[in-house]
């Protein structure tokens, strides 16, 4: 679900007196949070079975929850959610809410679900790049296959009320077992090589992607080769510090963002666990008395990883107090904490560490958690509108395990490093004697400030210090090879658009008007960015010309391109590419702008809206004003035309 998951330096936690009776939060108030936080999940849930989010990521991602919760299967909530996923399943092209559909689905257990789950999977061994990770979006699916799914999910309607509950269970299939259509999509795969999209990818997108691909195993998908270029990945772009960042250092602009961060080291973790728990399976496989061909304890790599991650984790209080009256306060958390926390949650779970660095991780964690949830349930951080940081914090504090399979392939071969400084040939390949409080922090406070609908505070645009990582739930742009060479991929700014943006906002007469013809005609994004930066940032005539260039620049774009600017997190770059779709006729790209109607966000939906009505010559909504139910029914007519047209 936006820009995502940029992990900010924590600019200071206060410390006051804290009484020595203080101790680590217990089971009970565990348990009351966990009961508090399942009521409030249950109550953001819309009529249709949706969770409020542009993508079906958010619904995937609370169904899955409430799962790991111990809500039944059967259940209306989860049934609901079951629902909309499969029925927006068919289309999915965003990553995330791909890995999340997998991971939900595959938790829920009902085999009616393989065929989708098959075809997903398909969709993220399509969407992996050369460099071994994965961007926002996967390749669309073909007709003939889309056809398919319809026709299955129909079928599958017919049956309810006339069948059992799914039994979840874990599934081992084999390459045999897939369906015949699904055969056919990998050998056309194995031909055609990497992704079609470009080489743009992030940690934070891959991490997703290696999990899902881990659960697609067991349905016979041969993930082999793509865990193996995901284990490339991570070995060859673990930084000096042990730790990972969101981008790939190699990846031309990205410096600032290639930096190690608290979760996307984290992902560094998981990636490279995955990747050896794949290659241990296989080799049990061929030989069932054979032992693991290496111990991935012993790896360099995860022992750096781990030592980096321990530097961002704190102690709880009973833990740090040791019968002294005065301790650092318990923070009040905000921002991506609740991802960080997550990330660290599932690293740990998977590895099947109870310590990091000899601090107890979850008590820690759970009483950051228990301390910071308000009297409603309701988790707030960067993510709070579609839940997603109350099923973050839920999953911490469940513990869920969403690869336990994993974990029983690596049994005995991971163990907390401790804490020491590395040394010999490790201190040679890059580990330094490392601090707590060295690695871009996971715990931001309460009031970090936030990117928001494109209005970037001005002390970030000129940050050229501040790390960043992925945020879910969100697509991000993508641009033509010409331009995506020059971007930092839109989840924070570069310094130049940052620099170009404040600049034409400070801008007036003549050059105002040079400027704006510069950024109109230039070549490369961060141009393109330039606009949408600078466009909140004005008001009357000179926003309404910088809009019309960020229009006149994009209409100029491919529809590949502009299918991923659709996705923007910049407000007004995802308005000016739903006019530039209908100035250009692009009617292979209404599945793109349908999702877009529900978009609450000013001015989105009203573009995405005349852009549809521009192109089909239809009208289904939604009106100005119309509530999110009503968008939602829009969308819902929208696509249920789109995908039912004649001549097709």
């Amino acid at each position: 679900m936006m820009r995502f998951l940029r992990i900010a330096t924590l600019a200071g936690i206060a410390f006051a007196i804290v009484s020595p009776s203080l101790r680590a939060v217990d089971r009970e108030a565990i348990d009351r949070a966990i009961e508090r936080g399942v009521k409030a999940l249950r109550g953001l849930q819309a009529e249709d079975g949706t969770w409020p989010q542009q993508e079906i990521g958010a619904t995937a991602l609370a169904g899955l929850t409430l799962l790991e919760c111990g809500v039944k299967s059967d259940e209306k909530a989860v049934v609901r959610a079951a629902d909309a996923v499969r029925a927006l399943g068919v289309n999915l092209t965003h990553n995330y809410s791909i890995c999340l559909s997998i991971l939900f689905l595959d938790r829920l257990g009902d085999p009616e679900d393989i065929p989708l789950i098959e075809s997903l999977t398909v969709r993220l061994l399509a969407g992996q790049t050369s460099t071994g990770g994965w961007g926002y979006r996967c390749p669309p699916l073909g007709d003939a296959e889309v056809r398919r799914l319809q026709t299955k999910l129909a079928a599958r309607r017919e049956l309810i009320g006339r069948r059992d509950p799914p039994k979840p269970g874990i599934v081992h299939r084999n390459e045999k077992d897939l369906a015949p259509e699904i055969r056919l999509q990998l050998a056309l795969l194995k031909r055609s090589g990497t992704s079609p999209l470009g080489a743009f990818c992030d940690n934070s997108n891959t991490q997703f992607a290696t999990l899902a691909l881990w659960v697609g195993r067991r349905y016979g998908l041969p993930v082999d080769n793509a865990l193996k270029r995901v284990s490339a990945r991570f070995r060859l772009s673990q930084n000096g510090d042990g730790g990972w960042g969101y981008f790939d250092p190699s990846m031309r602009g990205g410096a600032m963002m290639a930096r190690s961060t608290a979760s996307m080291t984290c992902a560094g973790l998981l990636g490279l666990a995955v990747a050896d728990g794949k290659a241990a399976e296989t080799l049990r496989e061929r030989k069932p008395d054979a032992k693991p061909a290496g111990d991935i304890n012993k790896s360099t790599r995860v022992k750096r990883g781990l030592y980096a991650l321990s530097s961002t984790i704190g102690r709880a209080a009973a833990e740090n107090a040791k019968g002294a009256a005065r301790v650092a306060a318990i923070p009040q958390i905000g921002g991506r904490s609740y991802y960080f926390l997550w990330s660290l949650e599932r690293v740990a779970v998977a590895l099947d560490l109870k310590t990091i660095g000899k601090k107890d991780w979850y008590a820690w964690g759970a009483e950051l958690l228990v301390s910071n949830q308000p009297v409603d349930g309701v988790w707030r951080g960067s993510y709070a509108e579609s839940g997603a940081d109350t099923c973050f914090a839920l999953l911490f504090l469940k513990r869920a395990n969403l690869v336990p399979d994993l974990t029983k392939q690596l049994a005995g071969t991971v163990k907390d490093p401790g804490e020491r400084a590395l040394k010999g040939r490790e201190a040679i390949e890059g580990g330094t004697t490392r601090k707590d409080g060295d690695l871009s922090a996971g715990i931001e406070g309460k009031n970090a400030k936030i990117a928001k609908d494109g209005a970037y505070p001005a002390e970030l645009l000129k940050d050229n210090e501040s790390s960043a990582s992925a945020k879910p739930f969100s697509p991000s742009a993508g641009e033509k090879k010409s331009e995506a060479s020059q971007t930092v991929a839109n989840d924070t700014p570069t310094s130049t658009a940052g620099n170009m943006a404040e600049d034409l906002a400070k801008s007036t007469g003549s050059r105002f008007d040079l400027l704006v013809k510069l950024y109109r005609e230039g070549k490369g994004a961060d141009f393109t960015e330039a606009l949408a930066l600078a466009i909140p940032q004005m008001n009357g005539d000179r926003q309404g010309k910088a809009r019309d260039a960020l229009f006149e620049r994009l209409k100029r774009m491919k529809d590949s391109t502009l299918s991923q600017y659709l996705g923007d997190e910049l407000l007004e770059i995802r308005i000016a590419a739903a006019r530039a779709c209908a100035f250009k006729g692009s009617k292979s790209l209404i599945p793109r702008l349908v999702p877009l109607v529900r978009d609450t966000r000013g001015g989105v939906a009203e573009a995405a809206h005349n852009a549809l009505k521009e192109l089909s010559g239809r009208d289904f909504g939604p009106k100005p004003n119309a509530n999110r139910e009503e968008r939602l029914q829009a969308s819902r007519e929208w696509l249920e035309w789109w995908n039912n047209r004649e001549g097709k």
